[in-house]
């Protein structure tokens, strides 16, 4: 079966869009350059976040080039491809009314 390198890259988009964590940190980015994981994990249980982020979901956003983090100082920024993801985020932005609760 032949996947081309587009469709592989939409797939990759689709899962890194996948968990409600990483849809935070994203959106959070498409609003600002950068952030912290304190501010990433502020919500009813802010520690079990912290480490979801920390172990989980940043490395893999790092490893797809959606974002670049210091797990030393906490900070994190935009990477190199974010800018692959910017359209979708704002299409579920202007969707929002229409999705599901934790979608968008």
């Amino acid at each position: 079966m032949h996947t081309d390198e587009g469709t592989t890259r939409f797939d990759d988009l689709f899962h890194q869009l996948g968990h409600p964590l990483r849809r935070r940190v994203l959106r959070e980015l498409a609003g600002a350059d950068a952030t912290d994981l304190a501010t990433l994990a502020a919500g009813p249980e802010p520690e079990r976040a912290r480490l979801q982020l920390y172990h989980v979901h940043l490395p893999k956003l790092a490893a797809a080039g959606y974002v670049e983090w210091d797990p030393d100082d906490g900070t994190v920024a935009r990477g190199p491809r974010f800018g692959a993801v910017e359209p979708v985020l704002a299409l579920l932005g202007e969707q929002g009314g229409t999705l599901p609760a934790d979608a968008a």
